[in-house]
């Protein structure tokens, strides 16, 4: 969709000697962090970009509100913990255990985490989510593992401080995990995903040629506001257009499979002809891109007021490490 929005623009702009450029930027596994899309913005793969225009597949045709809100960019602290011990055998009881009370598990370390998660949970506000898995468990029964790892998401609705605090909550309860089991333990906060800038103007002339344009499943009423993983950085929309039915989890081999269906081919074109003609609009319209230019000015300026403002990183530095 994006390739075709952007011929299409492209060759409009040159046929009529319009200055400006257009680029088709990819970026891969949004919500896998850390985000990539931050070390390209760090690189500078933004610098001279005035709007982004995004297409992401959906159950249903909608707009969303303008506003500070999240949709892939829900505030998200990824944290993965390493506890090391001491490697052993189990093949000899009495030696070996005695060993382990000495230089501790790593596997009853990471256990015993889980164990100090599941209070943690009943601690925290209703809305937050913690998920966490064993990325490393031991590789066979009879060996206790020098070195286990766990892997955690935490999250929570638009309030980055608090996704900030529920982690330092997590990493405390790993340090005793480690303290009660004799065990080291590496914190590691290795990805932020920040909330998004949802842009009104945008999203109801998007909205308006999606329509027009054939868009099918569409809801007339507006969502909740939901930025692009960029986008409190450089102004844009988020096209959410039906590319299967409501049944279709999304994120899912499911959806994959649905993407090859006429249904999809009609959303993706849709998207095409919408993202082109929205960037037509941006770069013929003075009036409109400055009003776009202006509310998205307005949104930074509530997130600094709330202390939620994405800070400037350098390129593969995402990752923080916890004493």
């Amino acid at each position: 969709a994006a390739v075709g929005a952007a011929l299409v623009l492209t060759k409009y702009m040159e046929e009529h000697s319009l200055n400006g450029t257009v680029a088709v930027i990819t970026y891969t596994a949004e919500e896998i962090p850390p985000p990539t899309i931050n070390d390209m913005n760090a690189a500078g793969v933004y610098d001279d970009v005035d709007f982004v225009l995004e297409f992401h597949s959906s159950g249903n045709t909608s707009r969303a509100a303008g506003g500070i809100g999240s949709c892939c960019t829900i505030p998200i602290n990824a944290v993965r913990y390493t506890f090391t011990g001491r490697s052993v055998s189990a093949n000899v009881p009495t030696k070996n255990l005695k060993a382990v009370k000495e230089q501790g598990s790593a596997l009853e370390a990471i256990l015993q985490l889980f164990a100090n998660v599941k209070q943690v949970r009943q601690q925290v506000k209703p809305e937050a989510i913690i998920q966490g898995v064993i990325a490393e468990g031991g590789e066979a029964p009879n060996v206790i593992p020098r070195k286990t790892v766990a892997d955690f998401f935490i999250r929570y609705p638009l309030d980055r401080p608090y996704v900030d605090q529920v982690t330092e909550t997590l990493n405390q309860a790993a340090r005793q995990a480690a303290e009660a089991t004799g065990t080291q333990v590496e914190i590691d906060v290795y990805g932020k995903f920040y909330v998004g800038i949802s842009l009104s103007v945008l999203e109801e002339r998007a909205f308006q040629y999606e329509k027009a344009f054939g868009a099918t499943g569409v809801k007339e009423q507006k969502g909740e506001p939901r930025g692009g993983m960029i986008s409190q950085w450089v102004p844009g929309v988020k096209l959410q257009i039906q590319t299967s039915d409501g049944s279709v989890p999304g994120h899912s081999l499911e959806m994959a499979e649905a993407s090859i269906k006429p249904l999809a081919h009609n959303g993706m074109l849709v998207a095409a002809k919408t993202m082109a003609a929205v960037g037509y609009d941006l770069a013929t319209d003075a009036a409109f891109r400055q009003k776009a230019l202006d509310e998205h000015k307005q949104w930074r300026e509530e997130l600094r007021e709330r202390g939620w403002l994405e800070p400037v990183r350098q390129p593969g530095k995402t990752t923080t490490t916890a004493p």
